[in-house]
């Protein structure tokens, strides 16, 4: 999903359902993000962009909204944008990779990493 301002890409968001990621993440029922892009911080793109994501999530009856972080890589979003939005650090893992949750209800299972990091 992009965003375009004055004709012009000012940030895009792309998820897939979570049973369909290339996450090595359990997180059956939700929304994986995989990237979130913006070119300005500061001007609410990431925000607009994220509430896009949860708006899609609930319409299509998802248990919550999921991303994998990690400050070490270019490839995976920041967290700092999903922590100041209620979402939830629910597991970490080898490499300093971290899952992030917004669930819809207190009562669904959340997403988990594989517990089997060393054999892989």
């Amino acid at each position: 999903m992009q965003l375009v301002e004055d004709h012009q890409q000012v940030g895009f968001i792309e998820y897939t359902d979570a049973e369909y990621s290339s996450r090595v993440v359990h997180s059956e029922g939700y929304i994986m993000i995989h990237c979130l892009w913006v070119s300005a911080v500061g001007k609410g793109y990431g925000t607009q962009l994220l509430q896009k994501c949860i708006d899609d999530a609930k319409q299509r009856g998802k248990k919550g909204v999921a991303v994998l972080t990690n400050d070490q890589t270019s490839w995976t979003p920041s967290k700092a944008l999903f922590l100041q939005h209620q979402f939830q650090l629910v597991a970490t893992a080898p490499f300093d990779f971290e899952l992030l949750v917004y669930p819809f209800s207190e009562d669904v299972e959340l997403p988990y990493f594989p517990e089997n990091w060393h054999e892989r």
